[in-house]
């Protein structure tokens, strides 16, 4: 466990430039006055820069040089990791769209629920090609290996708590009227503290399945 998440810091580090610009584009929000297409562009960039900073990862635990550019990155895993997050949101679509409301509670449960379940399946889906099966490889991944994996649903809870913590005292800034500025900082800081989280958690799953592979 330790070795693993002393790696997981150490590409964390190598991968810094990308993981900072991937959360610029995810937590600045250009305002409502400006047009549809300005918000999605942020959003894709967003999402693109998490697939690099994904399928980087692998490469570098597998030993390889980077030789892939990040066009033939994007290129190559854009259409599977679209899938694969959409099948796994949908849940979460689904209960807010029935509610007619926003039932934070039931819906971050549901986020808990299936961060944990699914903490092998992006991995997967970099190391092999596919979407669906990926999944179900993931799953049956975590039910053959549960109590080496203990360590990485606890990790896997900690952005969720974050994100409870954020949206509680973000509340609070606006009804103290805090600068734009120092609300964005604070959107920031917590969303980088989370994705670290979300990096350790994804690494080391991927270190734990590689290993696996080799003694098989």
């Amino acid at each position: 466990m330790r070795e693993k998440l002393l790696k997981s810091l150490e590409l964390i580090k190598i991968e810094l430039p990308y993981i900072l610009l991937m959360l610029l584009f995810n937590t600045y929000s250009p305002g409502r006055n400006y047009p549809i297409l300005v918000i999605v562009f942020f959003a894709l960039l967003g999402f693109l820069l998490n697939i690099i900073i994904f399928a980087r990862g692998v490469e570098l635990i597998r030993g390889a040089l980077i030789n892939s550019s990040n066009i033939a990155i994007i290129k190559k895993y854009f259409l599977n990791y679209l899938i694969v997050s959409l099948i796994l949101g949908l849940p979460i679509f689904l209960v807010q769209y029935i509610s007619g409301n926003n039932p934070f509670w039931l819906t971050t449960f549901l986020g808990v629920l299936i961060s944990a379940l699914t903490i092998y399946v992006y991995p997967f889906l970099f190391i092999q090609k596919g979407h669906l099966e990926n999944i179900l490889s993931g799953i049956n991944f975590l039910k053959h290996n549960l109590e080496n994996s203990l360590y990485l649903l606890v990790l896997a809870l900690i952005p969720w708590i974050l994100r409870l913590i954020y949206r509680l005292t973000l509340f609070k800034l606006f009804a103290l009227d805090f600068p734009r500025i120092v609300i964005w900082i604070f959107v920031y800081i917590v969303s980088f503290i989370g994705y670290c989280f979300v990096l350790s958690v994804f690494y080391s799953a991927t270190i734990s399945i590689l290993e696996k592979q080799k003694t098989t």
